[in-house]
């Protein structure tokens, strides 16, 4: 049986560079994404970290800050966004469904950098698989 969230906005219109806040997923195994690009120049990417307490998402990994990037995978056609990579669009307007097997990692968020024109807006639903 699986259990679906209602959508939680990490992004909103967000036109600058940053981190979003760490959002828990541990009870999750999987997470959709729902990616809006409008004139969106620059890159997002996928973090999550295993950590007690929330990373800082904006600050350098390390073992007092741990995280990591995390690979999609593209709904539309079944493609790998690798996680280091991430997303990169210039003055890209896109709507993009995106599918992260997060497997009970604690905290998952996204980085946008590089930005120079238009808005990114990101929702995430958690899923959630129970035996039969």
């Amino acid at each position: 049986m699986r259990t679906y969230t209602q959508q939680t906005i990490l992004f909103s219109a967000k036109a600058a560079d940053g981190a979003s806040t760490p959002q828990t997923v541990i009870d999750f195994t999987h997470l959709e994404l729902e990616l809006c690009l409008v004139g969106f120049t620059g890159t997002v990417k996928f973090v999550c970290s295993d950590a007690d307490d929330a990373p800082a998402f904006g600050s350098a990994a390390s073992l007092a800050n741990p995280w990591t990037y995390v690979k999609s995978i593209d709904l539309i056609d079944g493609s790998a966004v690798n996680g280091g990579t991430g997303i990169t669009g210039v003055a890209t307007s896109s709507i993009t469904n995106l599918e992260v097997n997060i497997n009970g990692k604690n905290w998952f968020g996204a980085i946008i950098s590089g930005y120079s024109a238009g808005a990114l807006t990101l929702k995430l639903k958690g899923i959630a698989v129970s035996g039969s």
